[in-house]
């Protein structure tokens, strides 16, 4: 088993490291730690000064080609704006209509003020798959009100009065 672990918040393997004076770079990061050095130290391989405390080896980064830095999931109750709406096969800003609590939000990981919504981080490959995956969603709704109406007409035993003891 090798000690050496993977992360998304940096291109280099890590390494276990024991050795004391440290921040944790991952505190630069949105839903990194607040620079606590009082858990495991996770240092690059590489020899880049990149260290990492154990929560933050956990930070899952996504590229998109709308941007040019690696963006991360960021959960936050304010209000924001999706930046990919006005892009080709963007979401044309329907997201923002939303709670923003209701929608799976990325966000630059180096600190531009830059937010993606799900769908424009993963965008359809074609406006065929676009349409499939709406197409996918209206049956699957349409199988969900045929089950409901089938227990409540067909299924659904007949109710009968309570009997009282004689």
């Amino acid at each position: 088993m090798s000690d050496e672990i993977h992360s998304g918040a940096h291109e280099h393997p890590l390494a276990l490291c024991e050795r004391g004076g440290w921040n944790c770079d991952g505190r630069n990061i949105p839903g990194g730690c607040r620079g606590g050095t009082n858990q495991k130290r996770f240092r690059c391989t590489q020899g880049c000064d990149y260290d990492l405390c154990e929560k933050c080896t956990q930070i899952q980064m996504e590229k998109s080609p709308l941007h040019e830095h690696q963006l991360v999931e960021f959960q936050s109750t304010n209000r924001w704006s999706c930046d990919g709406k006005k892009a080709p096969q963007g979401c044309k800003g329907h997201c923002d209509a939303m709670e923003s609590r209701d929608v799976q939000r990325f966000r630059c990981a180096r600190g531009c003020d830059y937010d993606l919504c799900l769908y424009c981080l993963n965008p359809p490959k074609s406006k065929r798959d676009s349409h499939l995956a709406i197409f996918g969603f209206l049956f699957f709704l349409l199988l969900i009100g045929v089950g409901c109406m089938l227990y409540f007409t067909i299924l659904q035993p007949e109710s009968t009065p309570p009997t009282t003891p004689s």
